[in-house]
């Protein structure tokens, strides 16, 4: 369970996914790292998204493997 899982709002989920396709990467990284901190739910929303950076690698793949292994699927 993320430490701010009770606090997710829709809002704050839409734009924190909005910011995963930012132009600059620090921005992608942070975000991811918020996921995380966010928990399971949100971790669960943007898993396709998670999954085709892996592949793509517009976010640190090392990164994406620890927001993906703080989910419950943990893939």
């Amino acid at each position: 369970m993320g430490c701010f899982e009770n606090q997710i709002t829709g809002e704050l989920l839409k734009k924190l996914i909005q910011m995963l396709d930012d132009r600059f990467l620090q921005v992608r990284t942070s975000v991811c790292v918020a996921l995380g901190l966010l928990g399971n739910e949100a971790i669960k929303s943007v898993m396709p998204k998670l999954m085709k950076s892996l592949k793509d690698g517009s976010i640190n793949r090392d990164v994406v493997c620890e927001t993906v292994m703080m989910s419950d699927s943990g893939l």
